[in-house]
């Protein structure tokens, strides 16, 4: 992110996320997102979160509590306060 923003190379692959995030910290730097990758889910997501060998009621719990957050709008709210997209699962 550091060598776009210093125009050091021309483009990379990185989440949505990243940018928001990247653009967040360093108000100065302006990296904009192109949307190369849409259809490859794969390399768009909403919200993770990663887990040492989840049982599924766990899974099945946090799924239900992101689901929440996104119905409610508290992850929309924590994410703009951020400058990150929120994206709409496809």
């Amino acid at each position: 992110m550091d060598a776009l923003a210093k125009n050091e190379i021309d483009a990379a692959a990185v989440t949505p996320a990243a940018i928001g995030w990247f653009n967040q910290v360093h108000p100065d730097a302006h990296v904009r997102r192109i949307p190369a990758f849409e259809d490859d889910p794969d390399l768009n997501w909403n919200v993770a979160v990663g887990m040492l060998s989840p049982d599924e009621k766990l899974r099945e719990g946090l799924d239900a509590a992101l689901e929440a957050l996104l119905a409610d709008g508290t992850l929309a709210r924590i994410y703009a306060h951020y400058n990150v997209e929120l994206r709409s699962p496809k």
